[in-house]
């Protein structure tokens, strides 16, 4: 059984107040913090896959209130601790502009050219599960959280300042069972 790492990007609240300012989505009422919404993603991931992948996502144990956001470089350094096949840290993206944007879809990033193959697999099977535009894979060799020793990708599951795919990512199962199917296609696993 592969072992993945899961790490949910973003933080939560401190003192009332979101800790990565800019990262949520225009209309809060109908909408969502990326940070909240990737620990929600995460915790349902290791449910629905555990019976195909051991799943541990340390951030997580380190703060388990999900309230303050952990940092990359206490991240990286206990995700290098951690024996895994692969480390997925989970996104969503956000365009420039302010309100709702007509900017869509889910790209992987990757750092080292050895993990290439595996992020365009991740990228074409999670974007046709999730009903998402495939932005591709692409290179993020500046990405702090892709320093792990492990095989590391950062995978952007939809932007949520997009109307249609903040609805789609505000539905847990759904994203869950994309990600496991994007997870499936990079380790040749059968369903």
């Amino acid at each position: 059984m592969k072992t993945i790492i899961l790490d949910p990007g973003h933080g939560g609240m401190w003192d009332g107040e979101y800790c990565t300012a800019g990262k949520r989505s225009p209309d809060l009422v109908n909408g969502f913090y990326e940070g909240v919404r990737m620990r929600e993603i995460a915790k349902t991931i290791m449910y629905a896959g555990c019976k195909r992948y051991n799943f541990i996502c340390p951030a997580l144990w380190m703060n388990k209130d999900n309230e303050v956001d952990i940092s990359l470089g206490c991240r990286v350094k206990k995700y290098n601790e951690t024996e895994a096949d692969i480390m997925l840290s989970l996104h969503s993206n956000a365009s420039a502009k302010h309100g709702w944007s007509k900017a869509n879809g889910s790209v992987v990033f990757w750092k080292n050219w050895s993990d290439k193959k595996l992020a365009v697999a991740l990228a074409k099977e999670y974007s046709d599960s999730a009903y998402m535009y495939n932005r591709g894979a692409k290179r993020g060799a500046k990405l702090g959280i892709l320093k792990c020793k492990h095989p590391s990708l950062l995978i952007e599951l939809g932007f949520h300042t997009n109307l249609s795919d903040a609805a789609k990512l505000k539905d847990s199962s759904r994203i869950a069972a994309a990600v496991i199917n994007g997870l499936d296609a990079v380790f040749q696993v059968s369903k």
